[in-house]
């Protein structure tokens, strides 16, 4: 969801619309959105149609009165991503008397974002004890 802080100066003439675009990161071609007509005056709007995991999006509004559309704001960029899917499983390589050496591989699908952090938990037979790496 993209949300905008409403705009206080109306140049003297009530507003009639807030009008959003969307392009890719190109900024070759801007798409609008909402706003231009009809008019509206709500200020949320949520893109739900075609985005491209990964792909970065710039998001730009303006208001619009009975005198004509104002300067655009500035832009937003925002990436499409989704939580990334879940890793293998760890992978016994070695151990011995007192340590356990798994393999960890990296999720095939990061959601469209780099993978900040893995989780490795492990039980120790009567509670869960986390490790960050």
């Amino acid at each position: 969801m993209v949300k905008y802080t409403v705009v206080t100066d109306d140049g003297g003439t009530p507003l009639l619309s807030y009008e959003l675009q969307k392009s890719n990161i190109g900024l070759d071609s801007f798409e609008t959105l909402v706003g231009a007509d009809p008019h509206t005056l709500y200020m949320s709007y949520t893109v739900v149609s075609g985005l491209v995991k990964g792909e970065t999006y710039a998001f730009r509004y303006r208001a619009i009165n009975a005198i004509g559309a104002g300067e655009w704001s500035d832009l937003s960029k925002l990436k499409a991503a989704a939580i990334p899917i879940a890793p293998p499983r760890p992978v016994y390589l070695s151990s011995t008397s007192t340590e356990i050496t798994v393999g960890l591989q990296t999720s095939t699908d990061n959601g469209g974002s780099p993978v900040q952090t893995y989780t490795l938990y492990r039980d120790t037979g009567d509670l869960t004890s986390q490790v960050t790496t």
